[in-house]
């Protein structure tokens, strides 16, 4: 009979620590559902990061605005045009033979300048818009879980409920954080990648306009030996 009895109070321990440990995972299943539905940090989309977009675009490249031929070429596919005027703004700097070597350079060099310029503006003014939006966001979070802890003090909970709600609130801020670092990490590595595909676009105009120069020398300097020639013929006439 006591063996029986042993048996019963056995097998009701075991049970109730069967049915401790379910309780125990379900609670912890639904602490961390609540963790994963808690409103993450939106990501940052400048209008200048689209995945979809060009490497560099139109904006910052050196070309001939050619709009008054839209109509003319309404067909041409639109990277052909981006090409074509680009190809324009160099064929401008080598029309003329007359013109002084030194102020080419000088006003290719300007333009270089102007466009670098233009585009470190643009990447200023994106940065301080993602960091007004980081702080804001921040700000709001922050807010809510100092709402969060008065509530949970306020409710009289006896010290292992609070402790186990402020262990929640610690989880939710490193989650948040950490997404937000993640964040500002993918933004920076963008900013770096437009920077270097711009900066490249820039190197590979101005060899494009030094290739064009060596040639222009060249003709410049049969043209003014000709243009001699031809002077000196007409006074031995």
């Amino acid at each position: 009979m006591n063996r029986i009895k042993n048996f019963r109070s056995v097998k009701i321990r075991v049970l109730f620590f069967k049915l401790f440990f379910l309780n125990l995972l379900f609670f912890n299943l639904l602490f961390l559902g609540c963790v994963q539905v808690e409103k993450a940090p939106e990501r940052f989309k400048p209008e200048l990061s689209d995945q979809q977009a060009p490497l560099v675009h139109d904006q910052y490249r050196l070309s001939k605005d050619r709009t008054y031929l839209d109509e003319l070429r309404k067909d041409t596919p639109s990277q052909v045009k981006v090409e074509n005027d680009e190809l324009a703004f160099l064929d401008d700097y080598f029309l003329d033979l007359e013109k002084d070597q030194s102020k080419m350079r000088e006003s290719f060099q300007k333009k270089l300048s102007k466009k670098r310029e233009f585009f470190q503006n643009d990447l200023k003014k994106e940065r301080e818009q993602f960091t007004r939006q980081e702080r804001k966001q921040r700000e709001e979070f922050l807010k809510e879980q100092d709402k969060s802890r008065k509530k949970i003090k306020s409710e009289g909970q006896n010290k292992e409920m609070i402790k186990e709600h402020f262990a929640e609130l610690d989880l939710k801020r490193k989650n948040f954080f950490s997404q937000l670092r993640e964040h500002r990490d993918e933004y920076e590595w963008a900013v770096r990648e437009r920077r270097k595909s711009f900066e490249d676009y820039l190197k590979d105009k101005k060899d494009q306009f030094n290739d064009r120069m060596k040639i222009f020398i060249e003709k410049q300097k049969q043209y003014k030996n000709e243009k001699k020639k031809k002077a000196q013929e007409a006074q031995g006439a």
